[in-house]
């Protein structure tokens, strides 16, 4: 019987502790997505461009790409900021091009902002679902 109600408590603790982890929202220091996977994939795509066009790997950052607000992808761009219908070009690229490129699975963002060259907002998107 005592086993019987330690194993009890101990599966109620764990379910517990299992759908708190599941409802606590992402924080800054725990991004929703792989940041380090999205730029893999990013620079592995502008090796041989396929489902970008040459002139988005010329006018992105990947390697200052971050996570902003813990999921919202921040995109670095040599855009000046003018040229708002172009970051929208590439936000609408990111929206599309939201798979990892070897095994299909989603990269996990969300969001896509796209900062001119002074670090502006030059254009943000959302991924279809």
């Amino acid at each position: 019987m005592k086993v019987w109600i330690m194993a009890a408590v101990l599966l109620l603790s764990a379910c517990g502790t299992t759908a708190t982890t599941a409802t606590t929202p992402p924080t800054a220091e725990e991004p929703a997505f792989d940041l380090a996977l999205v730029k893999a994939n990013f620079t592995a795509e502008c090796e041989d461009p396929i489902a970008v066009d040459a002139l988005f790997c010329e006018q992105v950052d990947i390697d200052g790409m971050t996570v902003q607000d813990g999921t919202i992808l921040s995109v670095p761009t040599g855009l000046n900021s003018a040229a708002t219908d172009r970051a929208s070009v590439i936000c609408d690229l990111f929206a599309a091009v939201h798979f990892d490129g070897d095994t299909g699975d989603d990269l996990g963002y969300q969001t896509i902002g796209i900062k001119d060259m002074d670090g502006g907002n030059a254009a943000a998107c959302t991924v279809s679902q």
